[in-house]
């Protein structure tokens, strides 16, 4: 029985060994790189606009995704919008009133480093030559996304904040009425949550049906979190989805260059993962979804995301496209409940 004890210890060392790789992992992660600074950073404009260069230079990017069966069109370098700041128990958030689109979100209940609790840590962004971000729109017959230019939202605050006691907090965001159509554009936050719920409200005053399909995707470039942690052991970071095939599909940057993804499946979700943590759009359980990846040579980034089922308002009526985007850790327990399989992440 002696030769046992030689065993015990060799065994117990190896996993104290393996705690902290995992420590030393979780402690790079929560470094400088994404402290505040970004935070208050992502105020400044940014060379990097959610729209791109016309596709009349050759190999030109097109961030907008192509309605289902046709070819994508040519999306305008317009610049960026104003910035909507959104606070609540779990988030910070940058809205761009160009597009509408989450440009900055960082987690209030997750510092970036532990020794400064105050400090949230970042986890999209578009600052520093780093982009990270989630947009989303409306394409096809009477999309807001299909004249080769983002829409311009208006807002009716620059600040929003989550009261005390308040269960919710809604941010709209509003289209001029065009011709009969009046679209809002809201998203809502709800307490101790990292599911961001965004609904596109379109009230159909003209005498004609309106239609249009939504979508959500997310734009990243290659940059990688702070460290790999010791001897070189780095944490998958790239894109990860649910096929009709496989419950768990991944692939890294380079795979995605080599082999965008495709599918059309039932429900689903499409997500980054980074690390410990995830950002994912989960659309209806119920719609036939497109999902899709695109690599952007020019910059040299990427579009993850799908598009959702073509919906019709009739004339005189009003309807809803909505969507859910999961931003936060990987809450096994949460995301198991949100989306069939996104808890595999």
């Amino acid at each position: 029985m002696d030769f046992q004890r030689p065993l015990l210890i060799a065994a117990i060392l190896a996993v104290s060994f393996m705690l902290l790789l995992e420590w030393n992992k979780f402690q790079q992660a929560h470094q400088s790189a994404q402290t505040a600074a970004n935070v208050q950073a992502a105020t400044a404009p940014s060379t990097d606009a959610p729209a791109v260069p016309q596709a009349a230079a050759g190999n030109a990017d097109n961030t907008v995704p192509s309605v289902p069966g046709t070819t994508p069109a040519a999306v305008a370098d317009s610049g960026i919008g104003q910035l909507v700041d959104v606070y609540t128990d779990t988030f910070q958030v940058k809205i761009d009133t160009l597009g509408g689109d989450l440009v900055m979100v960082a987690l209030r209940d997750y510092p970036a480093e532990i020794s400064t609790p105050d400090k949230p840590f970042v986890m999209l962004t578009r600052t520093g030559g780093k982009v990270y971000i989630a947009q989303s729109g409306l394409i096809g017959d009477n999309g807001t996304d299909s004249s080769g230019e983002r829409p311009r939202f208006r807002a009716q605050q620059a600040r929003y904040d989550m009261t005390e006691g308040s269960n919710e907090l809604a941010v709209d965001l509003q289209l001029a009425d065009n011709n009969g159509i009046s679209i809002t554009k809201r998203y809502t936050f709800t307490r101790g949550e990292h599911v961001i719920r965004l609904e596109y409200i379109v009230d159909n005053r003209s005498a004609t049906a309106w239609s249009a399909h939504l979508y959500g995707q997310i734009k990243r470039d290659r940059h990688k979190p702070d460290s790999t942690g010791a001897v070189g052991l780095a944490p998958f970071l790239g894109m990860a989805t649910t096929t009709e095939e496989h419950n768990y599909h991944k692939l890294k940057f380079d795979q995605m260059v080599e082999k965008p993804h495709k599918e059309t499946i039932t429900g689903g979700w499409i997500a980054m993962v980074q690390h410990y943590f995830i950002s994912a759009w989960v659309p209806n359980a119920k719609d036939s979804n497109q999902f899709y990846t695109t690599y952007q040579q020019q910059s040299d980034s990427f579009l993850l995301g799908y598009t959702g089922p073509r919906v019709e308002v009739p004339a005189g009526s009003q309807g809803v496209l909505a969507t859910q985007f999961y931003v936060g850790p990987k809450d096994v327990y949460r995301l198991e409940k949100l989306a069939p399989y996104l808890d595999l992440t």
